[in-house]
């Protein structure tokens, strides 16, 4: 007899065939997280493992380069080299980590520094840099000796085209050690040598000659320190000190003005500081810290030509100022809403250099009152004192709002000088400064703040000048009596997740009080805007503007400029400089291995000095009245592409064209006493090709 079997059902084989899936995904879920783990572990020891990279390329360059090349090291339309490299190794077992990086190797900007460290243990580090700034004037000159102490002027002399420079060569030094318990030990050194020659000049009101400057100059720099942490405590103390030589201390002049020859050069000097700061934590609520330090500093170099007066021994200023800082503050958080901070400052910079006549007497006349050197001709040490607090509050106010008030004092006291001055001075100078500032944020994507600053300055009576008048009606700007008011905006706006902007800006107003003559008034705005987009995964961009204006308004007479008393004329110049800036970029990697970017920028700088004659009754042979306007305009475009040929290497070229333009009147074509003229080119247009090879390794 036959059977008939009923056929299976569809869910009958998936029931059948579940035991099969589900091991074949368990499997799977289980090779998946195994390769996940594999791939979060290789990630891990790239991260751990540092990379190493060196780039080799090089460039041309091209145009007018001596403005571009003041201190990259490409002044001229040559071929240039390039070579960076970065050199990280670490020895997992013990920490320890050793990096070498050399910046520009190949140009005069070059940069080297080694560092091995264990961490938590010890460190040292070397370094050396060697930088040159080459002056942008151009400079035809029939000056002998240059590069010498020992300079001739002659305006007969045949005359050629120069290039002045200066060099930098620095050498830097380091070690820290670790001890337990806190403790910490560091030692640095510093040295900087400069060479080279750089513009100078001697003359007097109706003589000017072209000089150079020969610089020999070595700056050393050494400090030893004692550091102890921990989560309270934080102590740092120890020994700082510095020394300058100048080799070259004089400068001798042949064939030009022999009362100025020779020319003293800055003097050798030195300074030792001793200093302790430190800070404590007292919970979460609130922190405290402080600075003492005390420096003296000498300088006793011999003077180039002693003075032969009667009664006068001295043959160096023995200079010597001792100054004395001491600084704390204090911040609590006695509530969650109120911040409240403290700080003061006290500085007593003791000149307690030697007094003596340096100078031959002269007693001014009603005619020379302006242009005598001096009447006694002792120097007197100027010492001063400073002592500045401040105190803020900030409260946090309901609907997001955050108030902050703070109030700011500052006296500081001179010594009275018993010689005769040129200018009126004045003893003491004190300044309150006020801030009321509100802070919001508006919205879950906008944030913003609005300040208001009020500040005065004043101070003690002037010490007037007895010998002429016309200086006494002067308001000398570092301590005239000042009323400033600032207003401050700033914004912080992210739309969304790929915008970003930032908005800054400043706006003041100074007025000047209490004389005719000297500043009368001051403005000041600045607006700053940042803006990045992220257009999508593969392409950024960014953009940002600035402009600043600065306006200065002051009067002057003619006879305290030309020193010819009865002039009385009466001149006024409205000094306004306005800076704008701007820039776009664009950055993005078009496939896997191909990354580009662009980059345009622009600037412009002018200054306009509005003088105009606004009183008085004589006539004036300077006519301050005839000066330009100065502007200066420069452009700048960058463009790179980069291009990966595997994991560990790529390829990247570089385009840059800059161009620059100016109008300095005070450079064009000047032409001094001996014949030497100096100018600086109108237009430098520069383009810069570049290629390099980079490879990476782990």
């Amino acid at each position: 007899m036959l059977m008939m079997t009923k056929p299976r059902s569809s869910a009958h084989r998936s029931f059948r065939m579940l035991p099969v899936a589900l091991a074949v995904g368990l499997a799977c879920n289980y090779a998946i997280a195994q390769d996940a783990e594999q791939r979060a572990d290789a990630l891990r020891k790239d991260l751990a493992t540092p990379e190493s990279r060196i780039d080799v390329g090089a460039g041309v360059l091209s145009g007018g380069t001596r403005s571009f090349g003041l201190y990259n090291g490409m002044n001229q339309s040559i071929g240039y080299g390039s070579l960076d490299i970065s050199l990280i190794k670490r020895e997992e077992e013990t920490g320890t980590w050793f990096r070498l990086n050399g910046r520009n190797l190949a140009r005069d900007n070059r940069e080297l520094r080694l560092e091995h460290e264990r961490q938590g243990d010890w460190a040292y580090y070397v370094g050396s840099r060697h930088l040159t700034r080459n002056d942008p004037l151009q400079i035809n000159t029939g000056l002998k000796g240059i590069g010498t102490d020992s300079l001739t002027v002659s305006a007969a002399a045949p005359r050629r085209n120069i290039q002045l420079a200066v060099e930098h060569d620095s050498f830097t030094a380091g070690l820290k050690k670790f001890i337990v318990g806190g403790f910490e030990v560091r030692l640095s050194f510093k040295q900087d040598e400069k060479s080279g020659d750089r513009l100078y000049g001697q003359g007097t009101p109706g003589t000017m000659n072209f000089l150079t400057e020969p610089l020999d100059r070595v700056t050393r720099q050494w400090e030893l320190i004692a550091a102890y942490a921990d989560p309270k405590l934080q102590l740092i103390g120890g020994y700082s000190g510095s020394s300058f030589e100048n080799k070259l201390p004089s400068i001798n002049v042949a064939g030009s003005i022999a009362t100025l020859s020779p020319i003293a050069a800055p003097p050798s000097n030195q300074a030792h500081q001793f200093h302790l700061a430190g800070g404590y934590n007292f919970g979460d609520s609130g922190r405290s810290s402080f600075k003492l330090s005390r420096s003296v500093a000498t300088q006793n170099s011999v003077f180039v030509v002693p003075p032969a007066l009667p009664g006068n021994r001295e043959t160096s200023p023995g200079g010597r100022v001792v100054t004395t800082l001491a600084y704390g503050d204090l911040s609590l958080r006695p509530t969650a809403r109120l911040d409240l901070n403290a700080h003061l400052r006290f500085e007593d910079r003791d000149d307690q250099s030697k007094t003596a006549q340096y100078t031959a007497a002269a007693i001014p006349t009603a005619t020379t009152a302006l242009t005598t050197a001096g009447l006694t001709g002792i120097n007197v040490p100027r010492s001063l004192k400073q002592l500045k607090g401040q105190l803020e509050a900030g409260y946090q106010l309901e609907d997001g709002y955050r108030l902050i008030g703070s109030l700011e004092q500052e006296q500081v006291q001179r010594n009275i000088p018993v010689q005769y001055r040129r200018v009126a001075y004045r003893e003491r100078t004190d300044e309150t400064q006020a801030r009321v500032e509100i802070k919001r944020m508006l919205s879950e994507t906008l944030n913003g703040g609005l300040a208001y600053i009020h500040s005065w300055r004043g101070g003690s009576d002037y010490v007037n000048d007895t010998y002429n008048q016309q200086t006494n009606q002067v308001n000398p700007l570092i301590w005239a009596n000042r009323r400033r008011e600032k207003l401050r905006l700033s914004a912080d706006w992210i739309p969304e997740e790929s915008w970003s902007v930032q908005f800054r800006g400043d706006a003041s107003v100074d007025s000047y009080l209490g004389r005719n003559l000297g500043p009368r008034r001051g403005e000041g705005l600045l607006l700053s805007t940042d803006v990045a987009y992220q257009y999508s995964e593969k392409w950024k961009l960014s953009a940002w503007l600035v402009q600043e204006r600065n306006l200065a308004d002051q009067t002057t007479r003619s006879d305290v400029l030309a020193g010819t008393l009865g002039d009385n004329v009466i001149w006024r110049a409205r000094l306004r400089n306005t800076t704008s800036a701007w820039g776009f970029g664009i950055k993005g990697r078009p496939t896997g291995a191909l990354e580009v970017g662009a980059e345009l920028g622009a600037s412009a700088d002018t200054a306009e000095h509005g003088i105009q004659r606004i009183g008085g009754t004589g006539t004036d042979p300077l006519n301050p009245s005839s000066l330009p306007t100065y502007a200066y305009h420069q452009v700048t475009f960058k463009l790179f592409a980069d291009y990966a040929l595997d994991r560990s290497s790529g390829l990247r070229a570089d385009l840059m064209l800059d161009r620059r333009r100016n109008n300095d009147w005070t450079w064009q074509n000047f032409t001094y006493s001996d014949g030497t003229t100096v100018t600086i080119p109108e237009r430098q247009n520069v383009v810069f090709i570049g290629a390099s090879y980079h490879y990476r390794w782990r």
